[in-house]
């Protein structure tokens, strides 16, 4: 997963959000795992279209990490499994053949 933060788009800015609440202990410890858990995902999303990072972002999303980020940000099963689809979707139609079916497919 890219951990670097150069560039920041959009959803960088809301993971810095994030993370300055996480920083600042400003919020419950539930919250903060859950955001932090959100950020993970949001990361590897992103980095399913970086060829530097695709590999290790499928890893991610057909492993554990993907389930027990989902589940600490309070995403059930029947969403973890619809995101995986839309993902999956999504990199049919950036005609990413590395992605191809590969992320909803290797969801337990």
């Amino acid at each position: 997963m890219n951990t670097h933060m150069h560039g920041l788009t959009g959803r960088e800015d809301m993971r810095q959000e994030g993370s300055a609440a996480v920083h600042t202990g400003g919020q419950p410890s539930e919250k903060r795992l859950k955001l932090l858990a959100e950020a993970i995902i949001l990361q590897s999303a992103e980095d399913l279209w970086n060829p530097a990072y695709r590999d290790e972002s499928l890893v991610f999303f057909r492993g554990e990490g993907f389930r027990l980020s989902a589940e600490m940000a309070g995403i059930g099963y029947i969403r973890q499994v619809n995101l995986l689809r839309v993902l999956s979707s999504a990199a049919d139609k950036q005609r990413a053949p590395e992605c191809n079916g590969r992320l909803a497919a290797g969801h337990r």
